[in-house]
């Protein structure tokens, strides 16, 4: 009858001591994290510009290297765009609501203070 007692004593506060443990709080992310993050898999993610922004308008050819890009175009401050970051040829791919197309900023690659994520 002791050994039951104990070994369910134990189990008790192992149980409870594990809960404790592995419990953790929730922890924001930085935006570069973020958009690296959506850039692995793919995807656009929703942000709003911060700063006046200027883009331009890819116009793809294959192969894609060979693509240019036309005129600047200004986007005002508080835009909602999709944006995705990528690892060549233009630093940003972003789509505009009411415009057709891909389009790229026209900052650095590493520069992460035009926008705000949603």
């Amino acid at each position: 009858m002791k050994k039951k007692i104990v070994i369910l004593l134990t189990a008790t506060l192992l149980g409870s001591a594990l809960t404790l443990t592995t419990s953790q709080p929730v922890q924001a992310i930085s935006k570069k994290a973020a958009i690296t993050l959506s850039w692995h898999n793919q995807s656009y993610r929703k942000v709003k510009l911060t700063k006046t922004t200027y883009v331009r308008k890819i116009h793809w050819r294959t192969p894609n290297y060979k693509s240019t890009v036309g005129p600047k175009i200004k986007l005002k401050k508080n835009k909602v765009v999709r944006i995705q970051q990528t690892g060549t040829d233009f630093g940003w791919y972003m789509h505009i609501p009411g415009r057709s197309g891909d389009y790229t900023i026209v900052k650095r690659y590493n520069d992460y203070s035009w926008f705000k994520l949603m």
